[in-house]
C-alpha cells in the first residue's frame, strides 16, 4: 500500500510547467517580419539616396542663380564696368566723359600749383636769347635735367642730333653733374668752338638762375669725365665768372 509521502513528484512539476508556458507570452521571432514592413533592396535604397541628393542640388543651384539674377537686376552685385546691354554702355560712356571733365577741370585749377615758371638762356643767331617756359613742379633733378633738354631744343640741337640726350642729373653741394649721351659732344663739334661756349654757358647760367645755391656744372658723357670729339673742355666744372 502506498502511502501519501511515496507519491511522486513528477507528475505536479510537468502540470506547472505546462500551464506556465501556456500563460507566458510568447516573444517573436527576430526573423519573423510581418509581409507588409519587409525593407526594400539595399540598391533600391541607394538609388533614392541618390536621388534626393541630387534633387537637393539641383533645388540649390537653381535657387541661388534666381538670388544673384535678382539681386544683379536692382544693382546690388553687379561690378562697376560691367556692361550687359546698350543702355548699361551708354552710361559708362557718360560716365568715363564726365570723369574726365572733372579731371580736366581739377588740373587745370592746381595748374599754378604744380607748375613753376623757369628762365631758360638758348642759343640763337650766335648769341645767346633767354625766355621763360612753364614746367611741373618735381624733385630739383628732374626739373634741372627737362629744363636743359627743353634748352637744346630751342637751340636746335636735338634736331641736329637726335640722340642727343640729358640721362642723369646728379647733386652734391653748389655743384650739378650733367650726364649726356654722346651725341651732345658731336653737336657741339658740328657747333664750333664759339656756339658750344655760348651753348654751355647759357646751361650752366639757367642752371645757376633757378636752382640756388648751384653754381657749377659738370658734364659727363655717357657716365664719364670726357671732352673726345667736342671742341671744348669738359673735363672741368664750368661756372660764370663772379661779379
Amino acid at each position: 500500500m502506498a502511502r501519501l509521502g511515496d507519491v511522486p513528484d513528477d507528475r505536479y512539476d510537468d502540470d506547472y510547467d505546462d500551464d506556465f508556458d501556456s500563460r507566458r507570452p510568447r516573444r517573436r521571432s527576430r526573423d519573423s517580419r510581418s509581409p507588409g514592413r519587409e525593407r526594400p533592396p539595399l540598391l533600391l535604397r541607394l538609388f533614392s539616396w541618390i536621388g534626393i541628393i541630387l534633387l537637393c542640388f539641383v533645388a540649390g543651384y537653381l535657387g541661388t542663380s534666381w538670388m544673384v539674377r535678382s539681386l544683379n537686376t536692382r544693382s546690388l552685385l553687379k561690378p562697376e564696368n560691367r556692361v550687359e546691354n546698350g543702355e548699361d554702355l551708354k552710361a559708362l560712356t557718360e560716365s568715363e566723359r564726365k570723369k574726365e571733365k572733372a579731371k580736366a577741370a581739377l588740373s587745370g585749377v592746381r595748374g599754378d600749383i604744380q607748375q613753376v615758371s623757369l628762365r631758360l638762356y638758348f642759343l640763337k643767331n650766335g648769341g645767346l636769347a633767354e625766355d621763360v617756359r612753364p614746367f611741373l613742379v618735381r624733385p630739383q633733378e628732374d626739373n634741372i635735367r627737362d629744363a636743359v633738354q627743353t634748352l637744346l631744343t630751342m637751340s636746335g640741337i636735338e634736331g641736329t642730333e637726335s640722340n642727343v640726350r640729358v640721362l642723369h642729373v646728379f647733386r652734391s653741394a653748389d655743384t650739378v653733374f650733367l650726364d649726356c649721351s654722346r651725341g651732345f659732344a658731336a653737336a657741339l663739334s658740328k657747333l664750333g668752338q664759339r656756339d658750344s661756349q655760348f651753348l654751355v654757358t647759357g646751361i650752366v647760367r639757367t642752371i645757376q638762375d633757378n636752382f640756388p645755391p648751384v653754381v657749377k656744372v659738370r658734364f659727363l658723357i655717357d657716365g664719364t669725365v670726357s671732352s673726345s670729339g667736342a671742341p671744348i673742355d669738359l673735363t672741368v666744372p664750368w661756372q660764370l665768372p663772379r661779379t
